[in-house]
């Protein structure tokens, strides 16, 4: 409550419907704000009021324990209306689980998150099957004084996941990543990274099953290759001889059209007329190709 220098000045504060005035008379403003402070407490069933501020006649508006909000309070000098809520923890913590499964992981994080509350005050966040949810770490910047909601650590890692033994569905759509001219596709695999430290030589694998094109939208035929029990005879091989004029076969020209689906990248051709090339084989069957 300020000094208005009018004895005949009304004081007030509104709780609601509720009003609590004191007449300002000879009080000081301290002893205003604690007049008001008494009804509030004597009468109001929504809020209790304390008094303070270096001149006591600040007057601290709180809503009672399990008093459903909001309340609206407002006084006749002093600060400007407002509305109390009641915020508890988990209120709170759904809030935080919302924002974090309102966030396109696939797009977004390492790997994918989301998060529940189990009430009345635990968060908890869970990552999808990999050993990469293991990296995941979360930090809260306000974790100090008494009277702030906080949580128990200041920052902590998800644990306890594995990258052994989880399948994993990658489909490429070409069509839609526009890749139209598409010659060759490189899949790195590689083991799983440690946390915080270098990485160590180890041994792992991976198997890779059930490998299929849908579709064939340009018409393309299938590159064909050598069926099981075949042996690839590289233009360089022993096997090899040619006679006459030989020269390397042009490669992959994406650019102007040109697609060279040549084994280990390379190929020979004939440069005139009249040349030859022999190939000797020895004790072996002739395996069907496969696309």
């Amino acid at each position: 409550m300020s000094w208005q220098g009018n004895a005949a000045y009304n004081h007030w504060v509104r709780i609601g419907s509720a009003t609590y005035s004191c007449l300002k008379d000879s009080l000081n403003s301290a002893s205003v704000a604690n007049n008001i402070a008494c009804q509030i407490n004597a009468s109001d069933s929504n809020c209790m009021a304390t008094t303070g501020g270096s001149y006591g006649n600040e007057i601290f508006i709180t809503l009672k324990a399990r008093v459903a909000a909001p309340v609206a309070v407002s006084s006749s000098d002093g600060s400007a209306a407002d509305t109390l809520s009641q915020v508890s923890a988990a209120t709170i913590l759904q809030s935080i689980a919302h924002q974090i499964n309102a966030i396109n992981w696939v797009q977004n994080g390492p790997v994918v998150l989301w998060a529940a509350v189990v009430l009345p005050n635990q968060l908890v966040i869970a990552a999808a099957p990999c050993a990469d949810g293991n990296m995941v770490a979360f930090y809260q910047t306000d974790n100090t004084g008494s009277s702030r909601l906080n949580f128990t650590a200041s920052n902590w890692n998800l644990s306890g996941s594995s990258s052994d033994n989880v399948s994993w569905h990658v489909r490429i759509d070409f069509t839609a990543l526009g890749w139209n001219n598409v010659d060759k596709v490189w899949w790195t695999i590689a083991p799983a990274l440690p946390n915080d430290q270098a990485y160590q030589p180890t041994e792992w694998q991976i198997v890779v099953t059930n490998w299929t094109v849908t579709s064939n939208p340009a018409g393309k035929r299938a590159l064909k290759v050598a069926g099981p029990g075949s042996v690839r005879i590289e233009e360089d091989s022993t096997w090899v001889s040619t006679d006459g004029c030989w020269e390397p076969a042009p490669g992959n020209d994406p650019v102007n059209g040109a697609f060279a689906f040549w084994s280990q990248g390379r190929a020979t051709r004939a440069a005139a007329a009249g040349a030859k090339v022999t190939v000797v084989v020895f004790g072996m069957k002739v395996a069907p190709a496969q696309s």
